[in-house]
């Protein structure tokens, strides 16, 4: 547009008033003169033309102006819808990023749902798997019971379906239960009194506990340390055993005992009930015992690994406590002096 005008205005200085002429020569000698012919001034033309040309070039510099302009105008446009097809891609880029993250946070909770709902299912099998173990423990160790006791109200009160173990001998009765507690009556021996009254929670629990007459125990605790008080040749075994013990039963003379280990093997000493030794000898021997209890009076309890059991030399409100329990579904017994004695069954 500049060098527009800059052409207009080079052409208008071009254009100046044509007042002078050329002057002919005379064709007649020197002394003759022609009548001089008046001058004639072409300036409206002129101005005429000069006018046009600035006409012209102004109608072309507007026309120039207007392509310029238009070509701005299209070069805005153009620059507008690249911004606009820019906005429009960053909003659809911006828009499939969310639908993106969206769907990558729906399928992290939806897997973290079901990952909750795989530990909650988990959890849940692993706890009834539990619950059904431990009913199995509790119906195979007994949830009911009959007994002739001593102390027969606090026998009462401390039998329960989480009570892991008891014993009694005539005079006094101890519980073992879930958890590591644990309860006794009055009149139990000192020494296994001095073991259990006050001890701390922090100590070892007790895990298994088996008493007899004239002060005799053993008892084994959750560190796997014994204590027992009894013959010396079961001292001597119990020293020299590498096997853990799963019962012991004391008989009805100080030397007379019977061990049974977690293996199924077994031994004894002293005193033996008849019926006991021609049981153990009627199945050979084998060495698959689950636990064997004695009484005083020759009393006898024997149940295999298999659950089945044998028993003798009951009296006979024993016997009658037997049958209105069932006999298939007795599960212990346990026996002390004046004939008090203690079943469990299912």
């Amino acid at each position: 547009m500049e060098a527009l005008r800059l052409i207009l205005r080079e052409r208008t200085r071009s254009c100046g008033c044509h007042d002078q002429y050329r002057r002919k020569q005379p064709r007649y000698a020197a002394n003759y003169e022609r009548p001089a012919t008046p001058r004639v001034h072409h300036l409206g033309s002129e101005a005429s033309e000069v006018t046009a040309t600035v006409t012209r070039l102004r109608r072309e510099l507007k026309e120039a102006e207007d392509v310029l302009a238009d070509e701005q105008q299209r070069r805005d446009e153009v620059a507008r819808r690249e911004a606009e097809a820019r906005r429009r891609e960053e909003k659809e880029r911006q828009r499939a990023e969310a639908e993106r993250q969206r769907a990558a946070a729906a399928r992290a909770a939806a897997a973290e749902q079901e990952r909750q709902r795989q530990a909650a299912a988990q959890a849940a099998a692993i706890a009834e798997a539990a619950r059904q173990e431990k009913v199995r423990v509790r119906n195979a160790r007994g949830t009911r019971y009959k007994f002739w006791c001593a102390h027969a109200e606090d026998v009462d009160d401390n039998m329960s379906d989480d009570c892991t173990c008891v014993a009694i001998n005539g005079t006094a009765a101890i519980f073992l239960y879930e958890g590591g507690g644990w309860a006794y009556t009055a009149n139990l021996c000192t020494n296994l009194f001095n073991k259990l009254n006050g001890r701390s929670i922090n100590h070892p629990s007790p895990l298994y506990v088996a008493m007899g007459t004239m002060d005799r125990y053993y008892i084994r605790f959750a560190n796997g340390k014994s204590e027992w008080v009894g013959y010396d040749c079961m001292s001597e075994e119990l020293n020299s055993a590498s096997r853990t013990v799963k019962t012991v039963a004391f008989g009805r003379t100080f030397e007379s005992y019977f061990i049974v280990y977690e293996d199924g093997s077994w031994s004894y000493r002293g005193d033996i009930p008849d019926g006991l030794q021609k049981q153990i000898e009627k199945r050979e021997k084998r060495a698959d015992l689950a636990c064997v209890s004695l009484g005083p009076e020759g009393e006898w309890y024997l149940e295999a690994r298999n659950g089945k059991a044998w028993w003798n030399g009951l009296s006979q409100r024993n016997y009658d406590d037997i049958q209105k329990a069932g006999k298939n579904n007795v599960t212990f017994m346990a026996f002390g002096s004046n004939d008090n004695y203690l079943i469990r069954y299912t």
